[in-house]
Order: C-alpha cells, then structure tokens, then sequence
C-alpha cells in the first residue's frame, strides 16, 4: 500500500492528509501496527488513571490455565 500513497506524493499531495488517509484505511483493514498503536494508547489512558500501589495485569485469551501477567513496562 506504501507504493500507492508515495506516488500520490509525488504529485504533490499533501503528505499529512496521505498519512491520514494511509492510517485511516489502515485500521478499517485491522493492520496490527495500527491496533497495536490503538492498543498501547489504550493501556496508556488506564495507567494514567491508577495510584501508585495499583498496576496493570493482563489475561491472555489463549492461555488454558488463566495465568496472569503482570505488565512491567511497554514499548511501541
């Protein structure tokens, strides 16, 4: 899809609104870039909103014992 926008951009569009429309069809799509960044904002506005003794712990969906993960830190 990259190949697509840059030759818009050579006609000189405007790249800020190629990004956005970029991102836009991306995340219809459910690129997981786009849902990985979607999702790290996510955590990201929950954490804001905890006190220093509460943290964030995640169950994975594929996990058959339900074990629990504490999370440490995120990166993206």
């Amino acid at each position: 899809m990259s190949d697509l926008f840059s030759s818009f951009s050579n006609r000189g569009l405007d790249p800020e609104a190629l990004r956005n429309i970029r991102e836009g069809m991306e995340e219809k799509a459910g690129y997981a870039n786009v849902l990985h960044r979607l999702f790290l904002d996510e955590v990201r506005k929950f954490e804001d909103g905890l006190d220093n003794n509460e943290e964030i712990g995640v169950y994975l969906a594929s996990s058959a014992d339900g074990r629990c993960l504490r999370v440490e830190k995120l990166n993206g």
